[in-house]
């Protein structure tokens, strides 16, 4: 009874976990072994750097901030982390800028002077008039000056890959505090980002903690 019960089930909820496993496959390939890895594990909301052969904890974890559902999801990918930014600008996409950044500035005049947001084209800052701030997505970008409400706080680690995203810091430490932690709009956010850089930059005597 039990057999024909299963049999008689359509088959949609065992080919969506094939077709699901095959594309992590094909976006997560098997690590090198002679590799480092920071691997993020998305529904866990933890990041962990692996070492290889090595045994006992690993080296540095932490929690992570990842993104929500739909448009706004963390992608499955792998990269190669070759860049690290201290202070950096924050060149605020355009999709935040038109759900988000736009309709507040346009309701409080010193929206963009408190965020420490500037107007830019063409590389040059322009007023924030209500005619530019209309054009904003168009002809002209939003970027965020480095500083203590920068959204991505003091460092971001970058690995190229064709979503844009990246891990990075965070001035919203309380979110941490959460179980569920799907905030972003698709970076990883890093609870101890100090700790990451000071791991990645290791054999770089020049670069101390502080």
């Amino acid at each position: 009874k039990n057999t024909a019960a299963r049999l008689a089930k359509p088959f949609a909820t065992p080919m969506r976990a094939i077709v699901m496993t095959m594309e992590r496959m094909r976006a997560l390939p098997a690590p090198p072994a002679d590799s480092v890895w920071i691997r993020v594990n998305i529904p866990e909301f933890r990041m962990r750097v692996i070492e290889p052969a090595a045994e006992g904890p690993p080296p540095v974890a932490m929690k992570v901030v990842v993104g929500g559902r739909g448009r706004n999801e963390t992608p499955e990918l792998a990269g190669t982390l070759n860049m690290v930014v201290f202070s950096p600008t924050w060149r605020v996409p355009p999709r935040i800028i038109r759900d988000g950044i736009v309709p507040k500035a346009l309701g409080d005049s010193m929206y963009l002077t408190r965020q420490g947001m500037e107007l830019v084209r063409k590389g040059q800052v322009v007023p924030a008039t209500p005619e530019n701030l209309l054009m904003v997505g168009d002809s002209i970008g939003v970027r965020q000056r480095p500083g203590d409400v920068n959204a991505l706080g003091n460092v971001k680690f970058i690995f190229p890959n064709p979503y844009g995203v990246y891990l990075h810091d965070t001035p919203s430490k309380s979110l941490f505090e959460n179980a569920r932690r799907a905030y972003s709009h698709g970076c990883i956010r890093l609870q101890s980002p100090t700790a990451l850089a000071e791991f990645v930059l290791r054999d770089q005597p020049e670069w101390t903690a502080e």
